[in-house]
């Protein structure tokens, strides 16, 4: 078979030179993915191309077959190096130990064309040189192009520590910490970062806090009485939780019931006999109810507070919300559910500036609220087992209650009262996600015939091409540069995005040396490029793991799964690259992408038509 290829790619050679060029390329490219690095290499030196492109790409390959002197040659050889030529010279210098040259060239890289590898591996050399300063700056560069590079924050935190900045150090491990909760080392460094900064700063800053609390004022709204009511499950497996009101409330279930004082904070904690009611911090409870129990006001909302959100992700943390309606708790396996009562309307309030910019065009707005709305009805019920309708996560969508309502995202939601998509008589489940990476499906859970599966373009193909049918060298270029699309003018990171991990970087992220990994290949491929099944194979055997946000988890949490993989195991320096696409899972609307549509003039219903070309719009009341 490799043999029919060669020689395939000899005789276009002969005829049609530019053509075979291109056709090598694509062969070279698959057998990349495939990880058979030698074999690509051979298809380029048989093809005999001199042309800059395919040397490039030869040159990579050499570095990641551990030839890392023949990449140096080639590459040095380039009459014209641009940003990733730079980049890759960087890898290869540091593979040879040439630390000046690979600084050198990861400095040029990043004076082109701002990318996190670049100062992600200036981070990692600095730091290796102990120049605690320098490294802390190129981690904190790699960090605001990419919040998500979890390591980065583990390494800033290592020179903070070095230079005595505690509060620093603290911040950046607890943000390791969320990201890798399980690593040892982590655990460690955080024990003696608060033992420096010792209880008085603790104790300052729940001061502080209590102190902002306290100043915290709660305005009346006008409660909608008539329509449909959503039950928002905002907190699960909770030991207890704390909230204060405004006006005139009650706690209670059943008959039994008390006032409740404006101002005061509330705790309901389970007990054996059902749900016990602390005010202000006090000891003794003012009651005991059965469950559920439920806190009702009338024109003023809840503040309720630590309420956690994210969890597992990056963007995680806990936080103080205020939330229209009223509030729920219920008792299950001695932990307390916490649910909250809302009109669909006011729960959309919300979301949408949860889940967009509130700064974005107002017809991107529109679009929102209506894609919002239709998932809000099509997913009904979708917690019933739970006890509630919706989650307060991005497994349904974000909602973080009237303390994140913007005045515009009121309005977008106000100018659609009411409007869904329906598909065959339903309400579409009309998932979105925040950059869609320039490509847009329609399987992400299944095939979805109401959504678009094309380039995220005004007709849908880039250069001509539809997606499916984009060559391999061309998604390897696809993935590595940020093509014209309706999702490119968005934040760098969240259109494309590269992670990198030498040895040390594996073993703290995925807990087993990087050399004992051998391949990742993927075994089934989703639209846009996105992987949906993944072989790993290691010295101990092979797994597949399967489904997009598996992947992603697997892989330390990446923004999506359209990625291509780079895995050098020889050589003094292994490493893993990931070049990816987008964030989120690719389907239905991009938000960035309507941000863009917006500004150029569409209309809400042209841009709901873009990404749900099948749907049409239904209004329910």
């Amino acid at each position: 078979m490799k043999i029919k290829t060669l020689f395939l790619g000899f005789f276009l050679g002969l005829v049609f030179p530019a053509l075979a060029a291109d056709t090598l390329l694509d062969q070279a490219a698959r057998l990349k993915e495939s990880g058979d690095y030698p074999a690509a290499i051979k298809v380029l030196e048989t093809g005999q191309s001199v042309d800059s492109k395919s040397n490039t790409y030869l040159g990579w390959l050499y570095y990641l077959n551990g030839e890392s002197a023949k990449a140096l040659s080639v590459l040095n050889s380039l009459p014209q190096k641009d940003w990733l030529v730079h980049l890759y010279l960087g890898f290869i210098n540091e593979d040879l130990g040439g630390l000046e040259a690979a600084q050198e060239n990861y400095r040029a890289s990043l004076a082109d064309s701002v990318n996190t590898l670049s100062a992600y591996r200036l981070g990692k050399i600095y730091l290796r040189e102990k120049k605690y300063q320098d490294a802390a700056i190129y981690f904190s560069q790699a960090i605001v192009l990419d919040p998500s590079i979890s390591l980065a924050q583990y390494y800033l935190a290592q020179c903070c520590l070095v230079k005595g900045e505690w509060e620093d150090a603290y911040n950046a491990l607890v943000k390791s910490d969320n990201a890798y909760p399980g690593n040892p080392a982590i655990k460690q460094d955080l024990e003696l970062v608060k033992a420096r900064l010792g209880e008085g700063f603790f104790t300052c800053r729940q001061k502080e806090q209590t102190a902002k609390r306290a100043q915290v004022t709660l305005k009346s709204y006008i409660r909608r009485i008539s329509g449909v009511l959503v039950r928002v499950g905002i907190g699960t497996g909770l030991k207890q939780f704390t909230f204060r009101g405004q006006g005139q409330f009650t706690i209670g279930s059943g008959k039994k019931e008390i006032a409740g004082n404006s101002g005061v904070f509330y705790t309901i904690k389970p007990v054996k006999s059902g749900l016990a009611v602390y005010s202000g911090g006090k000891k003794t409870a003012l009651g005991v109810f059965s469950s559920p129990l439920r806190v009702q006001g009338k024109n003023y909302p809840f503040y309720v507070l630590d309420v956690s959100y994210g969890k597992g992700n990056f963007w995680n943390k806990q936080i103080d919300r205020i939330y229209r309606g009223d509030l729920e708790v219920a008792l299950k396996n001695n932990n307390l559910i916490l649910i909250n009562s809302v009109s669909m309307e006011d729960y959309l309030y919300g979301v949408l500036p949860a889940e967009i910019s509130a700064q974005a065009p107002e017809e991107a707005l529109r679009a929102q609220a209506v894609a919002a709305r239709s998932i809000a009805f099509s997913s009904l019920g979708r917690h019933k087992k739970d006890g509630f309708d919706l989650c307060a996560d991005v497994h349904c969508q974000v909602y973080q209650g009237m303390s994140v309502e913007k005045e515009r995202t009121n309005q977008a939601v106000d100018d659609t009262s009411g409007r869904i998509m329906v598909y065959a008589g339903k309400p579409v489940y009309a998932y979105y996600h925040s950059n869609s990476g320039g490509c847009v499906r329609s399987d992400v859970y299944g095939k979805q015939e109401y959504a678009a599966d094309s380039f995220d373009t005004a007709d849908g193909k880039f250069n001509g091409q539809d997606c499916a049918a984009l060559p391999g060298f061309e998604q390897d270029q696809w993935l590595a540069t940020s093509p014209d699309t309706f999702s490119a003018a968005a934040a760098r990171a969240n259109y494309r995005w590269q992670r990198v991990y030498d040895a040390e970087d594996f073993v703290l992220a995925f807990g087993y040396p990087l050399t004992d990994l051998k391949s990742l290949v993927p075994i089934k491929k989703g639209g846009c490029f996105h992987y949906e099944e993944l072989e790993v194979k290691t010295i101990k055997g092979s797994s597949v793991i399967k489904g997009d946000l598996q992947v992603r988890d697997y892989l330390d949490k990446l923004r999506s799964s359209a990625f291509k993989i780079d895995l050098k195991t020889s050589g003094s320096s292994p490493m893993l690259l990931i070049w990816g696409a987008g964030f989120g899972h690719g389907g239905g609307m991009s938000q960035a992408g309507a941000a863009t549509m917006a500004a150029k003039g569409y209309s809400w219903q042209d841009i709901l038509k873009h990404y749900y070309p099948g749907a049409t719009l239904e209004k329910k009341y």
